[in-house]
């Protein structure tokens, strides 16, 4: 029984997966920038972001919103902290100063250079995390590695989801290792706590 309900939320992780992505993957490069600038607008407003000393955040891929933006707005005044992939099961953030830290990955990735040091996840004030789906409560469905499950079980800062208006749904099917963030911040939506 157990087996197969595994099986059955699986199927349905994966058939959410397929259905956002096909939906972000049909975004224009003028949409992707518009939208991008929008919730980089929100970001930049909140004071969450504003009075954070560091900020772990991804780098945008496969039509992601792209969160340059605030990157390039938070050197200098907090430390950024990127991922870096270090193993199949294991990902790290590393602090960059500016864009000269980061270098493509073997999938084109930029990520930061292996020189740069590494970021304990007790010390970071807030994550921009990416994700395929996100619910109102604050699940989130991920390409399926697992990285950020792993990583934000040992984290105490700010969590938030950062998705297009679209990539908020009902419900994301949700299994034990899923952790749940604190706000969902989208084009026109921004869900959890103020």
């Amino acid at each position: 029984m157990f087996y197969s309900k595994q099986k059955s939320i699986s199927s349905d992780k994966q058939k959410l997966r397929d259905k956002v992505r096909t939906m972000r993957r049909a975004l224009s490069k003028d949409e992707v920038k518009k939208h991008s600038e929008s919730i980089c607008s929100q970001i930049l407003e909140m004071t969450e972001y504003k009075t954070s000393h560091s900020i772990a955040i991804y780098m945008a891929f496969d039509n992601e919103v792209d969160l340059r933006a605030v990157i390039s707005d938070s050197f200098g005044k907090r430390r950024v902290l990127c991922p870096r992939i270090i193993s199949k099961e294991q990902m790290e953030f590393r602090e960059i100063a500016s864009w000269d830290d980061l270098a493509p990955n073997k999938f084109g990735i930029p990520e930061p250079i292996a020189a740069q040091p590494v970021a304990s996840p007790q010390n970071i004030d807030l994550m921009l995390i990416p994700g395929i789906a996100f619910s109102h409560e604050g699940h989130r469905l991920g390409l399926g590695a697992g990285y950020y499950d792993r990583f934000l079980r040992n984290t105490n800062g700010l969590k938030w989801g950062i998705a297009y208006d679209f990539q908020i749904v009902d419900q994301v099917p949700v299994e034990e290792h899923d952790h749940a963030l604190d706000r969902i911040i989208s084009d026109s939506v921004k869900e959890g706590q103020d």
